[in-house]
């Protein structure tokens, strides 16, 4: 075919694509919050980025001044072994001519001078050692106690690092709360409060109103990080057939039973069938709800 005729073609062809016509783009609002809580994701890793720079290069700082306080110990005690090497050879002249002195002007005997000057020379080898012993004790002290600041310093900054990540996890997790009506009301204005002061952002908190065939879809989608079940006393049914759709799909969904307003605790049988699926807990008060979603946020985000 003439490639002059396959530009135009090819025009007629992309205006009439169904996937042009039909397409549904995206809402403008729906775009921006998106590109929104992008900015905020990579504002966050740059700060964590940022520290953990900082980090390493405070950690090398670190280094570099052990290895310094280890070269300086070194040259302190190669300069003793110098200066006790020369007292050795200066006392060994000296003894020398000592012994040729004391021999003319007192007529000694070669052993008795010769044990006057050993004992003397021990005296003296021994103080120098006894101070060499002790310049070497207070640097490696020295060392030891930098060596354990170390140690505490790198502890804290792995401390602050879990930390960092645990905020992380637990602001960019996906949460939802399932329940009646007016029960999500309720929450709205107790719990939802409490979760957001602990670090839960609130684009990231959903509330549906229970109904379990059309959350099936979005149980999923792997977009649910947590799912938290508000339990009452005519609703007990609804959780335990959520509980076996759970189950029988072989999900890992995080699910938190929350009782605060059950009024009763679960008997031997219901705690049975809420045990049946292994990623379920039980939450009986606000405490222990933010509690709950905090330590599960840290673990599921580990193993994902």
């Amino acid at each position: 075919m003439n490639k002059y005729y396959l530009f135009p073609l090819f025009i007629i062809l992309a205006c009439f694509s169904p996937t042009y016509m039909f397409a549904n783009p995206l809402p403008d609002a729906q775009v921006q919050k998106l590109n929104e809580e992008l900015e905020q994701v990579k504002g966050e890793n740059k700060v964590y980025k940022d520290m953990s720079e900082e980090i390493k290069n405070y950690r090398e700082y670190l280094q570099k001044e052990t290895d310094k306080l280890r070269d300086t110990v070194q040259k302190e005690r190669e300069s003793l072994y110098s200066q006790f090497n020369f007292f050795i050879t200066f006392l060994g002249i000296a003894m020398t001519v000592a012994i040729a002195v004391f021999s003319y002007q007192f007529m000694q005997t070669r052993k008795e001078l010769m044990q006057s000057i050993i004992e003397e020379t021990k005296e003296k080898a021994l103080d120098y050692q006894n101070r060499l012993n002790q310049i070497q004790t207070h640097y490696e002290d020295q060392l030891k106690n930098k060596l354990e600041e170390l140690t505490q310093q790198t502890k804290e900054i792995k401390a602050l690092q879990k930390a960092m990540q645990h905020e992380l996890n637990l602001s960019l997790s996906e949460i939802y709360i399932t329940a009646s009506i007016h029960e999500i009301a309720r929450i709205k204005t107790l719990e939802k409060e409490h979760l957001v002061k602990r670090g839960i952002h609130t684009d990231h908190l959903h509330f549906l109103s229970y109904n379990l065939e059309k959350i099936k879809p979005l149980l999923q989608t792997n977009i649910v990080d947590i799912l938290v079940f508000s339990c009452e006393p005519d609703t007990i049914d609804d959780l335990f057939l959520l509980i076996e759709y759970l189950h029988q799909e072989k999900l890992e969904i995080p699910l938190v039973v929350y009782t605060y307003q059950l009024g009763k605790r679960f008997d031997k049988q219901e705690l049975f069938q809420i045990n049946q699926y292994p990623f379920a807990v039980i939450s009986n008060a606000p405490v222990t709800l933010i509690g709950h979603i905090s330590q599960l946020a840290q673990t599921f985000s580990v193993a994902k």
